[in-house]
């Protein structure tokens, strides 16, 4: 039926061209599957089956016997299907596939249900679209001729109507609830089609059952899935994932240009919500009155869309019900909510502001359309920049303008009642420590967890709820490329909470808490500026550590090595809580593995404490002052191997040379290392390391002591005249190192023990030359009593000290040259002011052997209590007092634990009583 048709409604004339030629269109790619596919069973099955599928549900009868038939019933999109399938492999094939790609970019499926559709606007993009399908070449290569003439005669004006069926056919469409008419019709959805692109493929997936879009209000959530939603609908291949979808709004508030306007919502409670549905699904069967749970029972196989807007309405006062409600959804049903606070166990679709881009074009189209007014770009930058690309303030501000506002003025308003609007129902739904965090947050411009939790007194899991909580909205800005999870407060909240602060309370005690860790800071850095920092020292803390480790490390410090009078068990804990949640976030920075070892150590957890110090060693590169510490403890705990292994590690590294750091330090480096080697019996190596002890500057102390222990350790390793010859050497080393190094405790301490190894040499050798008798009795006579003085244990009337004297004056020199058979150290020998069976007692075996099972818990500071108690085979229990141990085997008493063996001599044998007082006790050596 042709007519010629004229009018003034050019939208008319644009649609009815446009039908015409995709009228024509359709019905030459139906008969072109006619002519291919004659016999139904060689169409795709599954195309087939959909159609039938389709056509039962909406009760229309469907005979596919033949391809006519089915033909028929398909639409645009399912019968350029079938044609593509009707040519695989041919020619043809690669024409109609370049002719779905141009339906695909000129969006001609939208255009046919646009044709349909009685109320939607058609603009004239659509005509221009259709006539570059009817002119491609492609068109001629498939020899499409019906096509072209009747694109020829709609230019022409020679305009054919399609049959009233064809325009009248209800628009292809998933069965939906949606509204007619969406708020963002006007401009059209601007700056979003990479974040619609992407919600459509995450709704599309039917693994995701539970998507969240989530963002503060404002910023177009519900502009977004609506027209998300309506492409989806209105997409032929949505059938093949997706029967129905509902749409229902728990919106509560409206923001307008006069403020905030409150509406009643009916899905504001799960309530609500599950009338709702049992009522839009109970119209569509024509039983109003179906419950919820009957509609789920009855459309349980169906595959439903729920889609919740606003559910922030639901999840703020009790997130539970709605997790209720969505784990009793019928397993088919799947759901996609929008929200102002996060969802749990939801896909989560994050919505930031638009981009400068988006919003000048959205802000341009709106004022352009609502008014027709103009302004300078300059001006639309402006006001874009203002609004902090939030839609909603646009539009506000827009609004205002068009009423007589001035510009400026009505920025200032929408952005106040935006700020409101987006972000005081979200903050009513955080947590108390989400709200302490924002607080936190305000008074610094980048929070990590571990300070936080430093700042806020809380511990690492509420701070890492709390972070976790607010990572999910957009009140706070993750910083990129951070060691440690970071945030940042977005510029928005905080003009928001300069105006409604949560807590001043909490915001001040940040404040004095940060003024307090800038001033440390502070000293820290004057500290740095005149002192010399070395990286041996227990104490040392990089300047390239984060300023937060720093100030954790100097508090650390302080409670480590308060007096042991101040000493705070409790205090340290704390700290040590601390030094664990920075580890958390900062775990490269081996200055904190190395202060959590230091203060296990200090509260007796040696294992442990070692275990940290180790890992901080083992960190690269790594940290000197650990392997310094740990070498050290080992060695006290007898561990001589893995001494050794550490402090060898920190000599090859150079750090045995005190002008990389210093004497005291590079001292402690050398004994860590030389002194396990002494006690495994390698001691050769220590003695060659050693000969030119005297030339190493302030050094020569420590290498000279090290030496005659090195010459002492390894006497006995040799025969009768070796022995003599190295203790000769170690009395000429030790001499020299009183004279030049005066009598200092560890000179004193290496005195006593070589004086005890002459005495034992002088017993057991009848054999010693003249020259090592004068030089051993000459070491006593020139060093003793200058040694006593110093020593806090062997006193010159101490009764071991008597007897060495004793054993070594009855040497016999020529010509009387025994020093120690003067009449001064006869007195001494002869002097019985001391108990006369001590040295007995000891010297024929009287030492008990008792095990420790007793030891009393320290006092309040944490001091040790000085004693324990022991008992022997036969249960006799023993009083061990510490001062009962010698000076140098009491730095071990804080070493003893409860099954340790000891030998002890009573102070009164025979004593009749439950507890024994002890004279004197040493540690078991086997």
């Amino acid at each position: 039926m042709n007519e010629k048709l004229s009018g003034s409604d050019k939208s008319v004339q644009w649609l009815r061209k446009s039908a015409m030629v995709l009228y024509q269109l359709e019905q030459t790619l139906g008969n072109f599957v006619r002519t291919e596919k004659k016999d139904p069973t060689e169409l795709p099955a599954s195309t087939v089956a959909q159609i039938k599928q389709r056509e039962e549900k909406a009760k229309r009868s469907f005979d596919g016997s033949t391809t006519s038939n089915i033909v028929a019933a398909t639409y645009l999109e399912e019968v350029l299907s079938m044609a593509q399938a009707t040519v695989k492999g041919q020619p043809e094939e690669e024409h109609l596939k370049r002719l779905r790609d141009l339906f695909n970019v000129l969006e001609v499926f939208n255009i046919r249900n646009a044709i349909s559709h009685p109320n939607r606007p058609f603009h004239p993009s659509y005509w221009h679209r259709v006539a570059a399908i009817a002119t491609d070449p492609l068109i001629d290569k498939l020899q499409f001729l019906e096509v072209t003439q009747a694109f020829v005669e709609a230019e022409a004006g020679r305009l054919s109507t399609p049959p009233d069926e064809w325009l009248k056919e209800p628009i292809w469409s998933i069965p939906n609830n949606l509204p007619q008419h969406f708020e963002h019709d006007i401009t059209g959805l601007k700056g979003r089609k990479k974040e619609l692109s992407e919600i459509i493929k995450e709704i599309a997936n039917e693994r995701n059952l539970l998507i969240a879009l989530v963002a503060p209000g404002g910023l177009g959530k519900t502009a977004l899935i609506l027209q998300a939603l309506r492409e989806i609908v209105s997409s032929p291949e949505s059938a093949a994932w997706v029967d129905q979808i509902l749409y229902f709004s728990s919106k509560t508030e409206v923001l307008t240009s006069d403020g905030i306007v409150t509406q009643i919502a009916p899905a504001v409670s799960i309530e609500g919500l599950r009338d709702c549905i049992a009522q839009a699904l109970g119209e569509e069967e024509g039983i109003p009155e179906l419950t919820f749970d009957e509609v789920c029972q009855k459309f349980k196989t169906k595959r439903i869309l729920l889609c919740l807007d606003n559910l922030e309405t639901i999840l703020k006062d009790d997130p539970k019900i709605f997790d209720s409600f969505y784990r009793n959804l019928p397993r088919e049903w799947r759901v996609i909510v929008t929200s102002r606070i996060d969802v749990n166990s939801a896909t989560r679709i994050k919505l930031n502001p638009l981009d400068n881009n988006g919003s000048q074009e959205l802000a341009r189209t709106y004022l352009s359309k609502s008014s027709g007014k103009r302004i300078s770009e300059d001006e639309l930058k402006n006001l874009v920049q203002a609004c902090d690309s939030i839609p909603i303030a646009i539009r506000l501000t827009i609004d205002g303008f068009n009423a007589g506002k001035p510009l400026i003025q009505a920025q200032t308003v929408a952005k106040e009642q935006v700020l409101e609007f987006a972000y005081q129902n979200l903050i009513n739904a955080l947590s108390r420590v989400s709200l302490e965090v924002l607080e936190c947050l305000f008074e610094t411009p980048v929070l990590s967890r571990p300070k936080a939790c430093d700042l806020l007194q809380r511990n690492d899991d509420e701070i890492a709820e709390a972070f976790s909580q607010l990572g999910v909205t957009s009140l706070v800005t993750r910083i990129p490329d951070q060691a440690e999870e970071s945030y940042t407060l977005s510029s928005t909240v905080r003009d928001y909470l300069l105006v409604h602060p949560i807590d001043l309370g909490v915001r001040t005690s940040v404040r004095e808490q940060l003024q307090k860790a800038n001033q440390t800071l502070i000293e820290i850095r004057n500290q740095r500026s005149t002192q010399k920092t070395n990286p041996l020292s227990r104490t040392y803390v990089p300047e390239s550590a984060p300023d937060h480790v720093q100030v954790i490390a100097a508090d650390a410090f302080r409670e480590l090595f308060r007096p042991s009078s101040s000493f705070d068990r409790y205090r340290l804990s704390e700290s040590l809580n601390k030094v664990k949640q920075a580890i958390n976030a900062y775990k490269d920075q081996s200055v904190l593995h190395r202060i959590r070892g230091l203060i296990l150590l200090k509260l007796h957890d040696r294992l442990e404490g070692k275990r940290a110090l180790l890992q901080a060693w083992q960190m690269e590169p790594p940290d000197l002052a650990s392997g310094l510490v740990l070498s050290n403890e080992r060695r006290i705990d007898r561990e001589l191997v893995e001494a050794k292994t550490v402090a060898e590690g920190l000599v090859k590294l150079g750090w045995g040379n005190p002008e990389l750091s210093d004497a005291y330090h590079a001292s402690l480096v050398i004994k860590n290392y030389w002194i396990p080697l002494i006690w495994l019996g390698e001691t050769e190596q220590v003695i060659e390391d050693t000969k030119n002890w005297q030339n190493v500057g302030d050094m020569r102390g420590t290498y000279g002591l090290l030496r005659s222990q090195a010459l002492r350790g390894s006497a006995d390793l040799y025969g009768h005249t070796g022995n003599v010859k190295k203790l000769s050497e170690a009395v000429d080393v030790l001499s020299q190192v009183f004279d030049l190094e005066g009598y200092v405790g560890a000179y004193v301490d290496e005195g006593m023990k070589l004086l005890k190894e002459l005495a034992y040499a002088t017993i057991n050798n009848h054999r010693l030359s003249e020259d090592a008798k004068l030089k051993f009795t000459d070491f006593v006579d020139k060093h003793l009593t200058r040694m006593c003085q110093v020593h806090d244990d062997y006193k010159l009337d101490h009764s071991d000290v008597r007897k060495w004297v004793k054993d070594l004056s009855m040497l016999s020199i020529k010509e009387g040259n025994n020093p120690l058979n003067s009449d001064r150290w006869q007195n001494l020998i002869e002097v019985s002011n001391v108990v006369a069976v001590e040295p007995d007692r000891e010297q024929d075996g009287s030492w008990l052997l008792v095990r420790v099972y007793y030891i009393p818990s320290p006092n309040s500071k944490g001091e040790d209590k000085g004693f324990l108690f022991a008992e022997d085979l036969n249960k006799q229990q023993y009083h061990v007092h510490r001062n009962n141990f010698s000076r140098l085997d009491r730095q071990y008493w804080t070493e003893i634990k409860i099954g340790d063996r000891l030998q002890v001599l009573p102070a009164i044998v025979g004593e009749d009583s439950r507890a024994i007082k002890v004279h004197k006790a040493r540690f078991y050596k086997r």
